[in-house]
């Protein structure tokens, strides 16, 4: 693949299942189903780069905040895509023109709504971990 060049849904779907494994394993679901549920609302309303920050600062230091595991997986599966090697995806996606960042933002909102297929395909409902 080129960089630029997205994958296919099926691609997407795939990355997204294993990303639900790893969230997962992490525990707390239930919050990070939430927070994949609102990831492609947020991707719309605020764009990429605004999205990226609100999650890093809500996630703050806790590297078991939900909000950092789908900031984790977001930018990882970014720069596979884009074959990106900034640790920073964030730093990267300010030095880039419109065109580029437009391809960016579309990547990520077609995984975000990969990811709350696979939250949905789960069978999940957003208490039955809160009730057990």
């Amino acid at each position: 693949m080129t960089p630029g060049q997205r994958w296919s849904a099926d691609d997407r779907l795939e990355e997204a299942a294993d990303c639900i494994e790893e969230a997962q394993e992490r525990g707390h679901f239930a919050h990070y189903a939430r927070v994949v549920g609102d990831l492609p609302l947020l991707l719309s309303q605020h764009g990429l780069g605004q999205t990226l920050a609100y999650f890093l600062v809500r996630g703050g230091d806790r590297e078991a905040s939900p909000y950092i595991t789908v900031y984790q997986q977001l930018t990882r599966r970014l720069a596979q895509c884009f074959r990106v090697t900034h640790r920073d995806l964030l730093t990267h996606l300010t030095g880039i023109d419109s065109q580029q960042y437009l391809l960016f933002a579309e990547e990520a909102r077609l995984f975000a709504l990969a990811l709350y297929s696979e939250v949905e395909a789960q069978e999940y409902t957003p208490y039955s971990e809160e009730e057990a």
